[in-house]
């Protein structure tokens, strides 16, 4: 009888530190997630910030220097990749057709991340109208192609933390 209350003592203490060590275990590594997803993004500083908002306001600018009211752009650093983006936004419209191109490239090296294209020669409705071109090339990844400024501003936010 002592022999079996000792026993089951033991497998009792045995059975708590087990299960202390497997919650101390867990809690250092989440379960199904990335390393990376373990440590906090870092922020951009104001002044990183403030110097890509610079940098994009000369930049756009350098590109457009005759810039209409329908033009316009903003900017986003991101601290991961070291990247200040902008993103261009451009409307045109006459007797003949309807445009609108968005661009987000790098405001220091012009190296193009994302484009939309959009020409609306025909009369049409907007929505019967596709992209001549849309795409965002992430950072390491393969080109995405996408179909409609929504997919576009979507992808752009995900991937550039920039959109409308």
């Amino acid at each position: 009888m002592r022999r079996t209350i000792a026993v089951g003592l033991v497998c009792l203490v045995l059975g708590f530190v087990a299960a202390r060590w497997w919650q101390g275990r867990a809690a250092q590594a989440p379960a199904n997630q990335p390393p990376q997803a373990q440590q906090p993004a870092r922020l951009a500083r104001l002044a990183e910030q403030k110097m890509c908002d610079e940098q994009a306001t000369k930049k756009f600018h350098e590109d457009n220097p005759h810039a209409h009211p329908f033009q316009n752009y903003t900017s986003h650093y991101d601290p991961k990749n070291n990247i200040c983006y902008i993103r261009v936004f451009s409307t045109t419209a006459d007797k003949k057709s309807v445009s609108t191109v968005i661009t987000v490239y790098d405001a220091f090296e012009g190296r193009v991340y994302a484009a939309y294209i959009w020409i609306n020669n025909k009369g049409k409705q907007y929505w019967e109208v596709k992209p001549m071109e849309c795409f965002v090339l992430p950072i390491g990844k393969d080109k995405i192609p996408c179909s409609s400024v929504e997919e576009f501003n979507k992808l752009a936010e995900t991937y550039f933390g920039i959109a409308e």
